[in-house]
C-alpha cells in the first residue's frame, strides 16, 4: 500500500516481495497504476525470504515499465483504457439502462450486459426499471449539489442540465412529482438566475466573453459519437493478450471524431423563453397534483327564491323561434368556451389546499418567483429594442407573478423587494416611453394581445392563488390609455413612487438613488408637457390650473431630485421653474377691446422676479462653469433672456400711469445692464452669435433711449451725460452688427447715429463746430459701405439689373454666376434704408458745402478781404477735402438721377459714392 511521508520528505509507496517470485507484467502495472492515481513519485520494493528482509530497493514511478519480466509501454494502457471508454459511450446509449461490463477469468474479451432488457423480462411491469429511480435521485442530487456548490461556474452549466434532463426522463411524473417539479425549476435557474440585478439575461450586467460561452453551452449537447444500440443486449469487445502490450500500434483508436457543428449563442429572449418553458411544466404538475388531492366539491344549494327550471317545451307553439329559444338557451350554458380572460367558477377558486410549509407550496413560490424574474428579463431587453407594447405585456405578467407568489409568501415579502422595486422602476420607465412615442398607440395595442402558451400556463396558475384572481393589485401600473399622454405619465410617476417607497435606502442605496432621479425625470416631463399646453391656451381659469399643476410638477421633481442628491437636475429644475414663471407673466398680459397691449403691469413684474429668483438659485447651485459647462450657459442664457424681456416691456410699455419716465428709464437701463452681464460674448459657443446678437440689440436699445432722453431733457449736465451715453452703446452696438455681419442693423444704428448729429447741428451756431458735426456724420456715414456691399451679397442681382455689355441677365444666368444666398435682408427692408440713406447723405453734403462756403465768405468780410489768419472753416475743412465732398455730392445726384434702376444698381451706386467720402 502506498505510505505518505510527512513534513518535507518526499511520499513513497511500500511493496513486500517474496525473493523466490518474480514480478510480473499484472503486478507491475498493478503497482505503477496504484502510484499515478495516489500522485506517488517512488516505490521502495523490500525482498523478503519467509518473512525475513533481505533487502530494499527504491524505484522511481516512471521506470516501473521498464522492469525486466514486467515490461509494457503506458501509452499502450492508455489507449485500451480509451478504448474502453469510447467501447462503453458508443454502446451504453439507451437513456435509463444499466449496464454490466463483466471479464471472466481466463477470457480475452470484455462482456457489456443490458441489464435493463434482462431485468423487464422477469418483470410484471414491463416498463417499469428496478434502477431507474435510484439513478435518477442520484442524477438530480449531483446536479444539485453542483449548483449549491460555491466553485461551481457556468463551465459547469451544461453537465448539469444534461443530469437534470436525464433525471425528468427516467421518471414518472405522476409518481414523482416533487422531484420532476424540483428538476424543472432547476433546469429554469440555469437560464434566469433569481436576482434581477445580477441577471445574465440583462446585457447591461454580463461579460461579453462569458455570455457568449455561456450561451452556447446551453444547447442540446448529443455527442457526435454516439451510437443508437438497436440490436442484441451484448456487445462485445476483444482485449489482446498481456504479453503484446508492449506493442502500442495495435492498440491506436481509428477515425476521428467529427468537428461539432458551429453554434449561435442564445439571445437574451431565447433564455428566458427557455427558462419560462421550465416553469410552465412544473406548474402544470403542480396544479394537477394539488387538483387531485383537493376535495370534490359540493353541488351548489340552489337558491329559495329562484325556481328550479324544467326542461319541456310548450304544446301550443306560436312559430318556430319558441321551440328553438329554450334549446338555445340550453346550448349556450353546456357549451359556452371558457378563456383565459374570463376564466371559469372552478378557475377562479384559489387552490387553497396548497399550503407554503408543504412541497407544492415551496415550489410554486419558487416557480412563480422565477417567472416574475424570467418577465422582468423579457421587459427589459424588449423596452430597450423599442418594443414597449411587448414589454408592458411582460410586465403585467411579471407583476401578476409576483403578487400571486407574495400571497403565498406573505411571511417574506420583506425578501423580495428588490424584485418588487425593479419591476415598478422598469414599469415606470416603459409608460414614459410610450408617453413619447403615443402615436404608436395602434402597434402597442396589438403587441399587448400577443401571449404565448407558456404565458397562458403561468397566467392562469398564478390567478389561482390570488384573492381576487380578475384584480391584480399592481394592475393600474400596467394599464396603457390611448391618446392620453398625462394618463402613461402619471401613471409611471405612480411607478416609481411605489418603487421609492419599497426600496430600503441604506441596503440598496444606489437604487434609491436612481429610482428617485427617475422618479424627477417624468415629473419634469410632465411639467414641461403642462407647461407647453398652457402657453397655447388663452388667459383663464382653466390655464391657471394647467400653470398650477406644472408648478407642482417642477416642486415635486426639484424634491426628487434633491433626494437624489443630484445637483445638476436641480439646476436645471429650476432653470425650467423659471421659464414656467415667465409662461405665466406673459398670461397676465393685459389688452384694451381693440387687442392693443396695456402697459407693463405689476402682475408681469412679480412673475418675471420670480423666474429671475429660480434662475439665480440654479446659479448659485451650479456654483461656476467648470463642473458642467452647458447646463451653466443654459442658466445665464436664460436669466439674461429673463431681464432682456423685462426691460424690453418696460421700455415699450412702460407703466407711465404708476411711475414716472425718468424711473422707467433707470430701471430699464439696470435691467439692460444685468442682461448684458449675463450674455456671454467671449466663449466660443454654438450660443455665442445669438449672445453677440442680443448684446448689440442691447447697446442698440440703450442708445436709443438716451438719444431720446437728450432730444427730450432741459438740464444742459443732463443732456450731454445723455448726448454721452447714446454715442457709446451706438458705437458698441455697431461694432458687434458689424462683426455679425448684420448689414440692416448695423445700417440702422448708423442712421441714428446721424440722426443725434444732426439734432446736434440745430443747438450750434458757428460754422467750425456745424463744419466738424456734419464732417462726423459723414464718417458715420462712410462706414455704411461695407454694409452695402455684404446687401449686394445677399440680395443677389434682380430681373432689372444688366450685365456691363448691357444686355438683359436671365435667371438661369445669374444662377451660374452668382449664388444667391438665403438674405438675411429682406428685399423691402433694404429698399427703405437706402432711400433714407440717399436722402440724407445728400442733405448731409448740401449742408456741409454750403456751410463751409458761407463760413469762408463770412471770415473774408470780417478781415476785409485780407485775413491775417486761416479762418475756423478753413481750419476744419480743407479746400482740397471741400472739393471731394463736392464730388461727393455730384455722385449722389447722378445716384438720385437714377432712381429708377434696379435695386442691385442703387445699392452698387451707394457703395461706390461712400467709398469717396474722405476718411
Amino acid at each position: 500500500m502506498p505510505i505518505f511521508g510527512g513534513g518535507t520528505h518526499p511520499a513513497v509507496s511500500l511493496r513486500l516481495r517474496d525473493m523466490k517470485k518474480p514480478i510480473n507484467v499484472l503486478t507491475g502495472l498493478d503497482y505503477w497504476l496504484d502510484n499515478l492515481m495516489c500522485n506517488v513519485p517512488e516505490l521502495v520494493m523490500c525482498y523478503h525470504l519467509e518473512g525475513v528482509v533481505q533487502q530494499y530497493e527504491l524505484i522511481k514511478t516512471e521506470e516501473i515499465p521498464n522492469l525486466d519480466a514486467s515490461r509494457f509501454s503506458p501509452q499502450v494502457i492508455k489507449d485500451i483504457a480509451q478504448n474502453i471508454l469510447s467501447f462503453l459511450k458508443s454502446n451504453c446509449t439507451k437513456e435509463g439502462h444499466t449496464y454490466w461490463l463483466l471479464k471472466g477469468n481466463g477470457d480475452d474479451v470484455v462482456k457489456l450486459y443490458d441489464l435493463t432488457t434482462l431485468c423487464s423480462e422477469n418483470m410484471e411491469d414491463k416498463t417499469s426499471n428496478p434502477f431507474s429511480v435510484p439513478v435518477a435521485m442520484l442524477l438530480y442530487r449531483v446536479a444539485r449539489n453542483m449548483l449549491m456548490d460555491s466553485n461551481c461556474h457556468k463551465q459547469d452549466f451544461p453537465t448539469v442540465r444534461k443530469l437534470l434532463k436525464q433525471c425528468i426522463d427516467l421518471l414518472d411524473e405522476d409518481k414523482h412529482p416533487e422531484i420532476v417539479t424540483s428538476a424543472n425549476y432547476l433546469l429554469s435557474d440555469l437560464f434566469v438566475p433569481d436576482d434581477p440585478n445580477e441577471d445574465p439575461c440583462v446585457p447591461a450586467s454580463s461579460d461579453t466573453a462569458d455570455q457568449e460561452f455561456w450561451d452556447s453551452s446551453c444547447y442540446d449537447d448529443n455527442d457526435d459519437d454516439d451510437v443508437s444500440q438497436d440490436g442484441d443486449n451484448l456487445a462485445v469487445a476483444v482485449i489482446k493478450s498481456v504479453e503484446d502490450l508492449y506493442e502500442r500500434e495495435k492498440y491506436r483508436s481509428s477515425g476521428n471524431r467529427p468537428p461539432h457543428e458551429a453554434r449561435q449563442p442564445m439571445s437574451v429572449e431565447e433564455r428566458a423563453r427557455a427558462a419560462l418553458s421550465y416553469v410552465s411544466k412544473a406548474l402544470l404538475l403542480i396544479d394537477s397534483y394539488a387538483s387531485k388531492l383537493a376535495p370534490p366539491k359540493p353541488a351548489p344549494f340552489p337558491s329559495p327564491s329562484k325556481a328550479i327550471p324544467l326542461h319541456y317545451a310548450k304544446l301550443f307553439q306560436n312559430g318556430d323561434d319558441s321551440t328553438s329559444k329554450p334549446e338555445a338557451a340550453g346550448c349556450q350554458g353546456e357549451d359556452q368556451v371558457v378563456s383565459e380572460d374570463t376564466p371559469s367558477q372552478h378557475a377562479l377558486t384559489p387552490c387553497h389546499n396548497i399550503s407554503k410549509d408543504s412541497w407544492e407550496g415551496q415550489l410554486k413560490i419558487l416557480l412563480l418567483k422565477k417567472a416574475a424574474t424570467a418577465y422582468f428579463a423579457l421587459s427589459d431587453v424588449t423596452n430597450t429594442l423599442g418594443r414597449y407594447g411587448c414589454a408592458l405585456r411582460y410586465l403585467r405578467l411579471a407583476l401578476l407573478c409576483y403578487d400571486a407568489f407574495s400571497a403565498l409568501s406573505f411571511g417574506l415579502l420583506h425578501e423580495n423587494r428588490n424584485l418588487q422595486t425593479s419591476l415598478l422602476t422598469l414599469a415606470g420607465d416603459v409608460q414614459l416611453m410610450m408617453a413619447k412615442h403615443i402615436d404608436n398607440h395602434q402597434v402597442y395595442e396589438a403587441e399587448l394581445e400577443v401571449k404565448s402558451q407558456d404565458d397562458a400556463v403561468i397566467s392562469r396558475s398564478a390567478k389561482q392563488e390570488l384573492t381576487k384572481p380578475l384584480c391584480s393589485k399592481h394592475d393600474w401600473a400596467t394599464e396603457f390609455s390611448m391618446h392620453d399622454i398625462e394618463s402613461c405619465l402619471e401613471t409611471s410617476v405612480h411607478c416609481y413612487e411605489e418603487a421609492a417607497l419599497k426600496t430600503n435606502r441604506k441596503e440598496s442605496h444606489n437604487q434609491f438613488l436612481n429610482v428617485n432621479k427617475r422618479l424627477g425625470n417624468v415629473q419634469n416631463e410632465m411639467g414641461v408637457i403642462l407647461m407647453n399646453r398652457a402657453s397655447g391656451m388663452e388667459h383663464g381659469p382653466d390655464q391657471d390650473k394647467v400653470l398650477q399643476r406644472s408648478l407642482c410638477a417642477f416642486e415635486s421633481s426639484i424634491g426628487a431630485f434633491r433626494t437624489a442628491m443630484d445637483t445638476t437636475n436641480i439646476a436645471l429644475l429650476h432653470s425650467n421653474t423659471g421659464r414656467l414663471m415667465r409662461v405665466w407673466a406673459q398670461s397676465c398680459v393685459q389688452q384694451d377691446k381693440e387687442g392693443k397691449r396695456g402697459e407693463f403691469s405689476q402682475q408681469e413684474r412679480v412673475y418675471y422676479n420670480k423666474a429671475r429668483d429660480h434662475y439665480m438659485k440654479a446659479i448659485h447651485i451650479l456654483k461656476d462653469r467648470s463642473a458642467f459647462p452647458m447646463v451653466w450657459d443654459s442658466v445665464q442664457w436664460e436669466l439674461s433672456t429673463t431681464f432682456f424681456t423685462m426691460a424690453t416691456l418696460l421700455q415699450d410699455f412702460a407703466p407711465l400711469s404708476i411711475k414716472a419716465e425718468e424711473q422707467v428709464e433707470k430701471e430699464v437701463v439696470d435691467l439692460m445692464t444685468r442682461s448684458i452681464r449675463y450674455c456671454d460674448t467671449e466663449t466660443e459657443s454654438p450660443r455665442q452669435p445669438l449672445a453677440q446678437y442680443r448684446a448689440a440689440t442691447i447697446h442698440h436699445r440703450l442708445a436709443s433711449m438716451f438719444h431720446n432722453a437728450y432730444r427730450n431733457q432741459s438740464e444742459d449736465q443732463k443732456r450731454k451725460q445723455a448726448r454721452s451715453q447714446a454715442e457709446h452703446h451706438y458705437g458698441k452696438a455697431c461694432r458687434l452688427f458689424q462683426q455679425l455681419e448684420h448689414p440692416c442693423e448695423l445700417t440702422r444704428v448708423q442712421l441714428e447715429r446721424v440722426a443725434l448729429c444732426e439734432y446736434q447741428l440745430g443747438g450750434q451756431t458757428t460754422a467750425g463746430s456745424k463744419v466738424r458735426t456734419l464732417s462726423t456724420a459723414l464718417g458715420y456715414m462712410a462706414e455704411c459701405r461695407e454694409a452695402m456691399h455684404i446687401i449686394y451679397k445677399e440680395l443677389g442681382p434682380d430681373e432689372e439689373d444688366t450685365t456691363p455689355d448691357g444686355e438683359n441677365t436671365t435667371s438661369n444666368d445669374l444662377s451660374k454666376n452668382q449664388t444667391v444666398l438665403s438674405s438675411l435682408v429682406p428685399r423691402e427692408e433694404s429698399e427703405k434704408l437706402l432711400n433714407i440713406l440717399e436722402s440724407r447723405l445728400q442733405h448731409l453734403l448740401h449742408t456741409l458745402i454750403k456751410t463751409a462756403a458761407s463760413g469762408k465768405a463770412s471770415s473774408h468780410k470780417h478781415h476785409g478781404g485780407k485775413p491775417r489768419r486761416a479762418g475756423k472753416a478753413n481750419r476744419h475743412l480743407p479746400p482740397s477735402q471741400l472739393e471731394q465732398y463736392k464730388k461727393v455730392y455730384a455722385s449722389c445726384l447722378r445716384g438720385m438721377a437714377e432712381s429708377s434702376a434696379g435695386l442691385m444698381r442703387r445699392v452698387q451706386n451707394m457703395a461706390d459714392t461712400l467709398a469717396l467720402l474722405p476718411h
